[in-house]
């Protein structure tokens, strides 16, 4: 018979949830490491990471959050072609060259036929290697069908960085970075969405270099669909006066930019969308420029290059805002530990560009590592081993 003054032995229990209890938010044992207030570089303190990692986008379960700007029938994606008027500066910022409209009203008054536009923009928010994109019409058929286009992807590697700054700025409707940026374009579609305060600027400072960089910055912008010969033979060509196309004219132009300007369209009411957007996605590429791809990764270990053979994929937990699924310890029904068990993937590059060979070797290692680690969860009924790391503690 049970002695009835010995001390009970608690109740212990374990119960897979797909909500993390409030008790143990933010409470991961690598929390110091990998979700800092801010990079320990950025003695200013000018770029928050918490828009990243913590408040509700803490468990968001994606890579990127599902940014929308504006409400109701008119929200659209914050991921998405958008019309743009790109401008392109030397480094006295002078504009040296102009492409496209800034929005699809401005591109059908100017092309009443249904003329498509020449150029395009749009953001990829990936948290571990973010950037931005342009699509460049060369060819049309007599339709106006495109018949070629290439792209150009600027990632952090490229923009200009150092421990107190990097070389993105976004700005919109009165910010005083929006007048200031105009002074120079004489473009009257551009002008008018700024008059009307719907115009969403954003500002690239680039920093070429020929010679990537597996860590932090200067690696040349990448180009999909034309080669760097085809660059140098049309840049040649123009330099002996031969006729190009006006999207060919600006490839060449683009491929040795200072600076560029892209002008789109925000829509009427976004505003208020949009600022968190950009507190977001500003500080991704300041990360990613100052350390490098996959830079949660670097935070996780700091003393092993992720590049080298001894880095420990295994043993790193994934990025919290990735989790989907926690199996939680209780004891007497109170949440003491969790383990990640279900995540999912980062964001992949659906075009298969990257900012360089390392970053693609580094992917493919992380792909490996989340497979075995998803396949043994299964395999164990869900509780997921990660050799000590990746637990929380209430």
């Amino acid at each position: 018979m049970a002695d009835p003054s010995a001390p009970r032995e608690p109740e212990v229990t374990h119960r897979k949830v797909s909500e993390l209890p409030a008790e143990l938010a933010g409470k991961e044992q690598e929390a110091t490491a990998c979700y800092p207030d801010f990079a320990m570089f950025d003695e200013k303190k000018r770029y928050p990471l918490g828009p990243i990692h913590s408040g509700t986008n803490m468990y968001r379960g994606s890579d990127s959050p599902s940014f929308r700007f504006g409400g109701g029938e008119n929200s659209q994606p914050a991921r998405q072609w958008r019309s743009a008027t790109v401008c392109i500066r030397d480094q006295e910022g002078n504009v040296t060259g102009t492409i496209g409209y800034p929005s699809r009203s401005s591109r059908k008054q100017a092309f009443p036929d249904g003329y498509h536009n020449t150029a395009q923009f749009k953001v990829i928010e990936n948290t571990q290697r973010p950037w931005i994109s342009l699509k460049i019409i060369l060819e049309r058929k007599k339709s106006g069908v495109p018949l070629r286009k290439v792209y150009w992807q600027c990632f952090a590697d490229s923009l200009k960085r150092s421990p107190d700054d990097v070389g993105i700025a976004f700005a919109m409707a009165n910010d005083k970075a929006v007048a200031q940026s105009l002074a120079g374009v004489n473009h009257s579609p551009v002008q008018a969405l700024s008059e009307a305060r719907n115009l969403w600027l954003t500002h690239l400072t680039l920093e070429y270099s020929h010679d990537s960089s597996a860590g932090g910055a200067h690696g040349s912008p990448a180009w999909t669909n034309i080669t760097p010969e085809e660059i140098r033979s049309a840049r040649e060509s123009l330099r002996m006066g031969e006729r190009l196309s006006a999207g060919m004219q600006f490839v060449v132009h683009l491929s040795t930019a200072s600076a560029l300007s892209i002008y789109t369209e925000l829509g009427k009411g976004a505003e208020p969308f949009a600022r968190p957007y950009f507190d977001f996605v500003k500080p991704l590429f300041y990360l990613t420029a100052n350390l490098g791809s996959n830079w949660y990764y670097r935070l996780a270990v700091p003393d092993v290059d992720i590049h080298s053979e001894d880095y420990p994929f295994s043993d790193v937990p994934p990025p919290r805002w990735l989790v989907t699924q926690w199996s939680v310890k209780y004891v007497d029904k109170a949440p003491v530990e969790a383990t990640p068990t279900r995540w999912a993937s980062l964001s992949e590059l659906s075009d298969g560009c990257y900012p360089d060979s390392d970053t693609l070797a580094c992917e493919r290692h992380l792909a490996a590592a989340h497979d075995r680690a998803q396949r043994g969860s299964r395999g164990r009924g869900g509780g997921l081993e990660l050799r000590g790391r990746g637990k929380f503690k209430g």
